[in-house]
C-alpha cells in the first residue's frame, strides 16, 4: 500500500515549553486530520552543519513521524501534501522563531501487506 512518510524534526529545549506544544501539536494534527496516526521518537542524538556559522551543532531533536494515505507517485496528492508541509513549516519556524530551522521530510513508503 502506497503512502506518504512525513517527518517534523523538533530540537529539544526542556526549558521552553514551546517546543512541547509544538510537538504535541504536530503529533496531533498528523493524527486527527490527516494520517490516523503518529509516532513521536525523543531525545535523538543530532549533528548539524550550521549554515550561519559553518559550525558543527549538537543537540538532541524529538521525532514525529506518520505515514499520510497520499500516493507519491500521483502528482495531485504528492503536490497536496507537499503544499500543507509548506505550511506546517512556516508555523513551525513562526513559533520556534530562534531556530535557523526546522526539518521537515517527504518520502514514498510502502506498507508491506499479507495477500
Amino acid at each position: 500500500m502506497a503512502r506518504i512518510r512525513v517527518e517534523v524534526y523538533i530540537p529539544d529545549r526542556p526549558g521552553d515549553p514551546s517546543y512541547r506544544t509544538t510537538l504535541d501539536w504536530i503529533a496531533d494534527e498528523f493524527t486527527y486530520l490527516r494520517a490516523g496516526g503518529a509516532s513521536t521518537v525523543e531525545h535523538i542524538d543530532g549533528r548539524y552543519l550550521s549554515p550561519r556559522t559553518g559550525r558543527s551543532i549538537h543537540e538532541r531533536v524529538s521525532l514525529v513521524y506518520a505515514d499520510f494515505p497520499a500516493d507519491w507517485s500521483k502528482r495531485k496528492e504528492r503536490t497536496e501534501v507537499l503544499s500543507d508541509l509548506e505550511e506546517l513549516k512556516q508555523f513551525a519556524e513562526a513559533v520556534l522563531w530562534q531556530e535557523e530551522t526546522i526539518l521537515i521530510v517527504a518520502s514514498p513508503v510502502f506498507h508491506i501487506t499479507n495477500r
